[in-house]
């Protein structure tokens, strides 16, 4: 009997070690109106919210997720307001919280706020500064959704913001048609990223002064029915991060509308998280559109899948060359005798500084990047012996293991296509890739290594000493003698500062992919030099200079990256 009650009692005691960790709480708030009580709202119809969020609740429901869907007249104010206040509770145990808003969206100039307008929403007459009503040229006065009926985005934020969810989410069909002509300017245009909650991901329907479209053959609008198959198909290739659903929507949209209704609608997205996560992994993809007889093969597929083809041909192309990927960030791989890269994933993050850091400067503003295709990027700056081994030439004094310096833009270019042919010929590197300058996104990111401090390790100055060469030194070192970055690279700061492939502009390019100015003359250089200071070697600093410039602090360093398919 005594030993049956030491059994028992170290089952007791291990049960709680083996127990599995809870699963992720996945939640959704869909809210949608078709139809709304006041006849104002209703005099430019719209067909499908509805449908969109009932689509919406089918797949995140097949996802595991509990959804609160609200149509019609369950979606009032009172109701969404009171959903929003449970959001404290959901989202639990590392999980993800989505909202979804389906129907008329209105951003007043005045404050440059935005609003979901639910069910109930009042209409009043619209009045000038001075408080006076506005008409129109018949004299009939403008009416406008009054503010205090509706739902502001800062609120959902707020909400959002109170979950317990690790990724917070915000879907928004918004601008389909605007109940106020005169407004200007479309649903979400002056939402910034510091208004967002940390790992937060806000997709809108369009950008500034346009409309969302929605259409018959479609049966959604152009924004959620590719929002809806970017999903599922991410999904059923095993990925769910929010980043690679907004690169498919965005491209699948403009397409879509082009396509149908020969306008412009270009969706919008921001983030705070480059890993924000939809954790959509038992979702299955789409089924096949039913084929009409005589119908093309091409028009099977649907205009929104179309773009997503091009983006399984990148996927192909990594496939064949699978040798030349890498599995994680920092994988570390020899792609030519004596020069060693560092795998840069694709994903999102935030360019620049926030206004608070030290020393930061205008061109600087923080902007939402998407990179969505990973590369390689050379452990260390080109060195001298490197480069006068390619190219015969000897532009500095100094050892042939310090980085090369005294190097122009344009010679570097130079470099680059040299090296990529050679290794082209030789077979070494595959045709869909090449070596380059980084673009001025690429080099931040990989700088960056998913920190977001001021410099690559932290914030604390008195330590970049270990991590590069600055200040007080008096020339060019040897190469990969300091602490590396959390992904395996060196002499990101200081030493010598690099050239990028952008053109400068004042300020950051944002978005997806971003390619910097389209005019100009003067590139970017960035990293700071071994005469630089603290102030320049900052991962968000910003320098150009003249592509003909040579100096004793100027070098550069290798991307290796896919070629863009076409």
């Amino acid at each position: 009997m005594k030993m049956l009650t030491t059994i028992a009692a170290l089952f007791l005691c291990v049960g709680p070690i083996c127990a599995q960790e809870p699963k992720p709480q996945k939640y959704a708030l869909l809210d949608a109106v078709r139809e709304y009580d006041h006849p104002d709202m209703n005099q430019t119809p719209i067909q499908y919210p509805e449908v969109d969020a009932k689509s919406m609740n089918d797949l995140l429901k097949e996802a595991g997720y509990e959804v609160d869907l609200l149509l019609g007249k369950q979606a009032t104010q009172d109701i969404i307001r009171n959903k929003l206040a449970t959001f404290a509770t959901k989202g639990g145990n590392k999980g993800v919280v989505v909202v979804g808003l389906f129907g008329h969206g209105i951003e007043f100039d005045s404050t440059k706020t935005s609003y979901f307008c639910p069910y109930d929403t009042v209409v009043k007459s619209k009045r000038d500064k001075k408080g006076l009503p506005i008409s129109d040229d018949n004299g009939k006065a403008r009416m406008e959704p009054d503010a205090d009926t509706m739902i502001a985005i800062e609120d959902v934020l707020l909400a959002l913001r109170e979950s317990k969810a690790t990724n917070r989410i915000l879907f928004a069909d918004c601008c389909r048609s605007d109940p106020n002509a005169a407004r200007g300017r479309s649903f979400g245009t002056s939402l910034e990223t510091n208004q967002l909650p940390t790992n937060t991901a806000v997709l809108f329907a369009c950008s500034a002064s346009e409309k969302a479209y929605e259409h018959p053959e479609w049966g959604h609008g152009a924004f959620t029915k590719c929002l809806l198959d970017a999903i599922r198909q991410n999904a059923s290739h095993g990925k769910s991060l929010v980043a690679f659903v907004a690169a498919d929507v965005e491209e699948a949209v403009e397409q879509l509308v082009r396509d149908k209704v020969r306008a412009s609608q270009t969706p919008r997205s921001i983030s705070t998280g480059g890993r924000v996560d939809l954790k959509l992994t038992s979702l299955s993809p789409s089924k096949p559109r039913t084929e009409k007889p005589g119908e093309p093969e091409e028009a099977k597929l649907s205009e929104s899948a179309k773009p997503q083809q091009r983006m399984n041909t990148i996927e192909a192309v990594y496939t064949r060359t699978q040798r030349f990927d890498g599995l994680k960030a920092g994988d570390r791989k020899e792609l030519m005798k004596g020069y060693f890269f560092r795998w840069c994933p694709a994903g999102v993050f935030i360019m620049g500084s926030p206004k608070s850091e030290k020393w930061h400067d205008d061109n600087e503003n923080e902007v939402s990047v998407t990179l969505t295709k990973g590369y390689w990027m050379c452990e260390t700056e080109v060195t001298q012996k490197q480069w006068l081994t390619l190219m015969g030439t000897k532009p500095w004094i100094g050892r042939t293991d310090c980085a090369a310096s005294y190097i122009t833009y344009l010679e570097a270019v130079s470099f680059c296509e040299k090296l990529t042919r050679r290794e082209h010929s030789s077979g070494q590197l595959p045709n869909e890739w090449k070596y380059s300058l980084p673009s001025e996104a690429q080099w931040e990111y990989a700088c960056r290594a998913e920190m977001r401090t001021a410099y690559s390790y932290g914030d604390d100055e008195s330590q970049l000493s270990e991590y590069g060469w600055v200040s007080e030194e008096r020339y060019v070192h040897v190469v990969g003698q300091k602490k590396p970055n959390d992904w395996g690279l060196n002499d990101m700061h200081g030493n010598v500062s690099e050239w990028c492939s952008y053109l400068y502009r004042s300020r950051l390019s944002g978005g997806r992919d971003p390619v910097g100015s389209s005019t100009g003359s003067e590139h970017v250089i960035r990293g700071g030099s071994w005469y630089s200071g603290d102030r320049f070697s900052r991962s968000g600093c910003r320098s150009k200079r003249s592509p003909e410039d040579r100096d004793s602090g100027i070098g550069f360093r290798l991307a290796a990256v896919v070629l863009a398919v076409k």
